[in-house]
């Protein structure tokens, strides 16, 4: 999984590369520090790579405002693309 942060002003990238994302391992601290620098410099933080709804939960918990991967859906054509957009969105 990767962080970014990004703002109006400013957008910084920054690829952590976190592979294990469970709550009981280090990669949590990459995270969380990622997380907390977003909040610093006012900017929104975009979990990308969640491929499960847990890693979805710890993203949220960790603060991310934001999160893509394959848990929301697969890479698809643009008419697929077009026709998911159009539908209302699912509220959890």
């Amino acid at each position: 999984m990767r962080e970014r942060t990004a703002s109006a002003n400013v957008r910084m990238p920054v690829d952590a590369r976190v592979t294990d994302v469970r709550a009981d391992t280090p990669d949590i601290a990459i995270i969380r520090a990622i997380v907390r620098l977003g909040r610093e410099l006012n900017s929104d933080v975009l979990a990308e790579g969640v491929e499960t709804a847990d890693q979805l939960e710890l993203v949220r918990h960790l603060g991310c405002t934001h999160a893509q991967g394959f848990y929301f859906g697969r890479p698809s054509m643009a008419d697929d693309a077009r026709r998911l957009l159009a539908t209302p969105p699912i509220t959890t």
